[in-house]
C-alpha cells in the first residue's frame, strides 16, 4: 500500500508491481493512488491479484460497484483506516493517509462496501499503525 500516493496526488506504481509480480511469485494486493476503474484494471493488468481502494472508495462508493462488476469481486479490497473517536464512542473512518477525520462509522461503512461489492476489507487502526504496538 502506497498510502501517500493520494495525498501527493500520485497514481499507481504500475512499472513497480510489474517488477514485484517477475521475482515473487505470490498473491499480491496494491493500494495507493487507486481512484479510477481503469487505475484498477491497470495495476491487474500489471500482475496484482487484488486492488485495494481506500479514499476513493470513500468519496465516491460506486466506485467500489464497479470494480467489482468489471474485474470481480474477489479482487476488489476496500481499505478502511479507522480511529477512536474523539470522544472513545467506537470508531470512525479517517482518509487521506490518517489527515481527514469523516465523522463515519467505521463499522457502518465497512458493511456499506460489502454490500456495493468489496470481497475482502483490509482494516486497519489508524491509532496504531506504524507503532509496533497494534
Amino acid at each position: 500500500l502506497d498510502v501517500s500516493a493520494t495525498p501527493e496526488g500520485r497514481g499507481t506504481a504500475l512499472r513497480t508491481v510489474a517488477a514485484v509480480r517477475e521475482v515473487l511469485p505470490i498473491p499480491l494486493t496494491v493500494g495507493g493512488g487507486v481512484r479510477t476503474l481503469a487505475d484498477a484494471s491497470a495495476l491487474l493488468q500489471a500482475g496484482a491479484d487484488k486492488v485495494g481502494i481506500n479514499t476513493a472508495a470513500f468519496e465516491n462508493p460506486a466506485l467500489l460497484t464497479a470494480v467489482a462488476e468489471q474485474l470481480g469481486r474477489q479482487c476488489t479490497v476496500v481499505s478502511v483506516d479507522a480511529a477512536r473517536r474523539r470522544d472513545a464512542a467506537g470508531w470512525e473512518v479517517v482518509t487521506r493517509s490518517g489527515t481527514r477525520r469523516t465523522g463515519r462509522d467505521a463499522l457502518d461503512w465497512a458493511d456499506e462496501a460489502v454490500a456495493r461489492g468489496a470481497g475482502e476489507i483490509l482494516l486497519t487502526s489508524w491509532d496504531r499503525d506504524g507503532t509496533r504496538d497494534g
